[in-house]
């Protein structure tokens, strides 16, 4: 038996999610989570998942970006 009505949510970042108009279509049809609360946990720890990759994602870009200039600069200075 699935609890169809949202509790007090004692986290911030869980309360801003179920907040957001977006969050709406998750819980639509909450039959994956037992609570609204898991519910928003769940897309919570998803959220903050993809932001680190995205974090981890933009650091090694830019490690490779730089790495790259480098590359070109040691093969400008080989030709002269």
């Amino acid at each position: 038996n699935h609890d169809s009505t949202p509790g007090s949510i004692d986290n911030p970042s869980i309360a801003a999610v179920i907040d957001n108009p977006s969050f709406i279509v998750l819980v639509t049809n909450p039959a994956f989570e037992a609570t609204w609360g898991e519910a928003a946990r769940c897309a919570t720890e998803m959220l903050e998942q993809s932001q680190v990759g995205g974090q981890n994602a933009a650091g090694l870009n830019k490690g490779l970006g730089q790495d790259a200039a480098g590359l070109n600069k040691a093969a400008d200075l080989n030709k002269g």
